[in-house]
């Protein structure tokens, strides 16, 4: 009996250590959760009404959202843009999202000098690396319904668009614009400018100021939060009701002077792509036109009018409605 006893004992103690066994090479072999930190390079102020603001605000949700460290930088020169990634890199950021078109350059060289560390890149096209992900920046697209929009509302009809630099993208802008308004008036005249600053509210100002006498009472302010605010004023001291487009937010709620806005959830793109890097895909790419809507005219076209435009911008950013996008030369005659 007592050899039986012991003999049981043995086995228990044996079975007991087998276990510990295969619990320590379990534990040993299995990797521990990767820790993720993200921090994202803001071309302007957090306090910048727009894009800046955005940016700041889906970091936010991140850090609070997946329980992650954050942090982010304010007014970063592209010129300084790898040298301000590499520093938070160091200090174990292995998310770096770049908050702007102007990085891509930074963005290539800090995916191949650091292949471990996820990097959000803004570009026309995907960048092809194993560790970027691609924002397409076809937000453009709206535009057409938007000149839809400024055609309906249009007194004069005559339309404006004040833009800071002239590159591709910004004549595809102002022809989706002239396109767009075609549709609401045939006879739309369009009056159109850069000033060579995005920021700077007072060549801004003055540039709607010339187009407001010139009989224009829509203008689309391609601009930074500053160039946009210089283009209000000017629309505030206007003789006749001049309203404006309005970019990234509803800026109705800064003034009754915008018409509608594009509104982008900035907050809904980074979400998605944080969620899909901690699910382990560091690549891919999504479309940021739809993270776009319009906003509200709020009584201003009539409801069939809107219904119309807020469709239209639906099928134009799904393919369904082909419209041409022309970047090399203007359509306004």
């Amino acid at each position: 009996m007592v050899a039986q006893k012991t003999l049981v004992g043995v086995a228990v103690i044996i079975v007991i250590v087998i276990a510990a066994g295969v619990y320590y090479w379990y534990t040993a072999s299995v990797a521990p959760p990767k820790v993720y930190k993200a921090a994202i390079l803001l071309p302007a102020s957090i306090d910048s009404i727009g894009w800046p603001m955005l940016g700041y605000e889906a970091i936010q949700n991140i850090g609070k959202k997946y329980g992650i460290e954050t942090a982010y930088s304010e007014w970063v020169d592209p010129a300084k843009a790898v040298g301000i990634a590499v520093d938070y890199i160091e200090a174990g950021y292995n998310i770096i999202i770049t908050h702007g078109g102007q990085y891509v350059t930074a963005c290539e060289e800090i995916a191949k000098n650091y292949p471990d560390v996820v990097v959000v890149a803004h570009t026309i096209e995907p960048l092809k690396y194993s560790n970027v992900w691609t924002i397409i920046r076809d937000d453009y697209l709206p535009y057409y319904a938007i000149g839809y929009m400024m055609g309906k509302a249009s007194k004069t009809g005559k339309i404006g668009y004040v833009g800071g630099l002239e590159f591709p993208t910004a004549i595809g802008v102002v022809n989706l614009v002239y396109q767009g308004a075609q549709l609401a008036n045939p006879n739309i005249k369009m009056y159109y400018v850069h000033t060579g600053d995005f920021d700077a509210p007072v060549p801004n100002r003055k540039a709607a100021e010339t187009q407001i006498a010139e009989g224009v009472d829509v203008i689309v302010p391609w601009l930074g939060g500053t160039g946009i605010l210089g283009t209000l004023e000017a629309a505030k001291a206007a003789p006749r009701m001049t309203y404006l487009i309005g970019a990234c937010t509803d800026m109705y709620e800064i003034d009754t002077h915008f018409l509608t806005s594009i509104v982008m959830d900035v907050t809904g793109v980074y979400d998605h792509i944080v969620n899909q890097v901690m699910k382990g895909n560091k690549s891919g790419q999504v479309r940021l036109a739809e993270y776009c809507s319009l906003a509200s005219t709020r009584g201003v076209l009539s409801s069939s009018d809107e219904a119309y435009a807020m469709d239209l911008n639906k099928k134009v950013i799904s393919g369904e409605t082909k419209i041409e996008v022309v970047t090399d030369h203007y359509l306004i005659k």
